[in-house]
């Protein structure tokens, strides 16, 4: 099988002497360029039909695909029509069907539906994919089953269509699905969100799933799911619900989900990929993941309703990019069955267990106290892991820089920099700590 997934412009294999069928296994070519991609197949002794892999699915902008002038023949597939572009837009005769034995020209079956297959019952679009997931899942035995000879298959249970009757949105939850995803799911080009949740899917989740362009939310939680397929380039979802299920293997590297990620419940080992996303609710309970959790990248300005990361073996620190928005959850929910520094709430309550990372907090307040946010450049006072510097103002308008630390304050931060020319006022009833090497903090110093 071909798999290539970095970005491809052009794929020339013109003028050869290739013979025997299209492998449909060129449809795992991924062209993603920013300018029109080419695929020549011209001008050799190819014989058969167009499979269907290989015209659909690509990212945008589209494939430019030449088939002339070779021994190709039959009928075309009705699904040809249904793919992510309008392929009777961009393909002619020219392109496709001239010099080779069709039924009829290409752009005859584009103007009228001449020359179409004719083995299926319906010649609707989606209609074939439907089936195939019918019979891959066991459909005969679904709770509610769906009439197979019926060719509305936007009344089939659980189908939404939207005005154009493609199918959009399946929602088969608890409806005694069994057996693997049909790698043909992912030929239902506008389909937008699975609900397949509460039932007996085995087998992994098809790689092939991630090149439906509009899909934007997958739930199978609580079946029997054992593994993630290798995405096709960033796999970008609102939602991806698989808790409770059998997942081996690590988190993918390139899944980016902007809203709600359920991976609880299974047996993930690993590092967290770097800037893996957290949106609004965040599970990966209950693995065996492990390394620190510096990687995690917080959505910006999205609400925490849920983050729980318990029960895996994560170790280390914890970065100050957490307390701000992290800080409302407890110990249960993130230190415990960890093997972290500190708990949670060490972290959050006095910044125990914090990493040493040296990040640069420098004062912009002029002439001010040391306890107001608004005078220091990263929007908050310096935290424990972070280096101060305190600049003379003439390095905006010619004037000093008086810090004042207020009466009774504690400080720690890593390092302090006062430079010729600024001033630090701390009264002796305050306590300021410079860590230096001291690296992350015991919950010791808490107390």
């Amino acid at each position: 099988m071909v798999r290539i997934f970095n970005s491809l412009e052009t794929v020339l294999l013109s003028n050869n002497k290739l013979t025997g069928t299209i492998p449909k296994e060129l449809g795992n070519l991924f062209f993603d360029g920013d300018d029109y991609a080419d695929l020549d197949l011209s001008n050799n002794e190819l014989i058969g039909g167009i499979p269907i892999e290989l015209f659909a699915p690509y990212i945008r902008p589209h494939l430019d695909i030449f088939l002339f002038n070779n021994q190709l023949s039959g009928c075309y597939d009705i699904n040809l029509k249904g793919v992510d572009y309008d392929p009777c837009i961009y393909y002619t005769n020219a392109m496709i069907s001239d010099g080779n034995n069709f039924d009829v020209p290409w752009e005859d079956f584009c103007n009228t539906d001449s020359g179409t297959c004719t083995e299926d019952v319906c010649q609707v679009l989606d209609y074939k994919w439907l089936v195939s997931l019918f019979v891959d899942l066991g459909g005969e035995n679904w709770t509610t089953s769906w009439d197979t000879l019926d060719c509305d298959i936007c009344n089939w249970y659980g189908v939404t269509c939207n005005s154009d009757n493609r199918v959009i949105n399946l929602d088969l939850t608890n409806n005694n699905l069994v057996g693997t995803l049909p790698l043909d799911i992912q030929f239902i080009s506008e389909l937008e969100s699975i609900s397949f949740g509460y039932n007996q899917i085995s087998g992994a989740l098809p790689a092939e799933i991630s090149k439906l362009s509009h899909l934007t939310s997958i739930n199978i939680e609580h079946n029997l799911i054992d593994g993630l397929g290798m995405f096709r380039g960033y796999f970008s979802l609102e939602e991806f619900r698989l808790n409770d299920n059998k997942i081996q293997g690590s988190l993918p590297e390139n899944l980016r989900v902007s809203d709600v990620l359920t991976l609880q419940n299974n047996y993930l080992v690993g590092d967290i990929p770097y800037n893996f996303l957290v949106g609004r609710i965040f599970r990966i309970d209950n693995n065996q993941l492990s390394g620190t959790i510096s990687n995690l990248k917080l959505k910006y300005n999205t609400p925490r309703d849920v983050f729980n990361i318990s029960n895996n073996n994560f170790t280390g620190c914890y970065d100050g990019k957490f307390k701000q928005d992290l800080c409302g959850f407890t110990n249960a929910e993130i230190s415990d069955l960890n093997n972290f520094n500190s708990t949670w709430e060490g972290f959050c309550n006095c910044q125990a267990g914090i990493c040493k990372t040296g990040t640069l907090n420098v004062w912009i307040g002029e002439v001010g106290l040391w306890d107001n946010p608004d005078n220091w450049a990263l929007g908050h006072v310096p935290l424990r892991s972070e280096s101060v510097l305190i600049l003379p103002k003439y390095y905006w308008n010619g004037d000093f820089s008086i810090v004042t630390v207020p009466e009774n304050y504690q400080i720690s931060i890593y390092s302090l920099d006062v430079t010729l020319g600024a001033v630090l006022n701390v009264p002796l009833s305050a306590e300021l700590e410079v860590l230096g090497d001291a690296g992350w903090i015991n919950v010791d110093q808490c107390e």
